[in-house]
């Protein structure tokens, strides 16, 4: 695509109007709303028939391991070693994320034991920490520092 053809492209997606001449061109998606209607449980595309998805209320039960044996028993070894590895990978993505620097993340992903790290701390940045100190009266500066100091 040239660099003409982007900038129209980009400027059709500005617009947000979709003619059928911009579609047929490359310029433009189609746009529709599908509509659907609720058929005996069954969320259906009106014009197809087609089932989009089942619609119903109701409880299922489930039998969890109450062990870790017993997830194995059930599941087997490597079902239960991925599903574990897949949870921490996303704990960690956490943890990652919320650091200012790649040097931080690395350093927290190092850290980091499921179960025991908390994630997500809502922490400060410590220039944050120091803006927000040196806006406080100096009588509250003094008992913030009292406190830090055990007095």
């Amino acid at each position: 695509m040239a660099k003409s053809e982007i900038v129209t492209f980009l400027e059709t997606l500005k617009k947000d109007t979709v003619t059928q001449d911009k579609v047929d061109s490359g310029y433009a998606t189609p746009i529709f709303e599908v509509v659907k209607e609720v058929v005996e449980g069954k969320e259906v595309e009106k014009e197809t028939g087609k089932v989009l998805k089942y619609v119903h209320k109701g409880e299922v039960t489930y039998n969890f391991p109450e062990t870790l044996e017993e997830a194995v028993q059930m599941w087997g070894e490597e079902v239960v070693l991925n599903k574990c590895v897949a949870t921490v990978r996303i704990d960690v993505g956490k943890v990652a994320k919320a650091c200012e620097t790649p040097d931080q993340s690395q350093a927290a992903a190092d850290s980091f034991v499921p179960g025991v790290s908390r994630r997500g701390t809502g922490s400060i940045s410590q220039a944050a920490l120091v803006s927000g100190f040196k806006n406080l009266s100096a009588e509250d500066q003094k008992k913030i520092l009292a406190m830090l100091q055990g007095n």
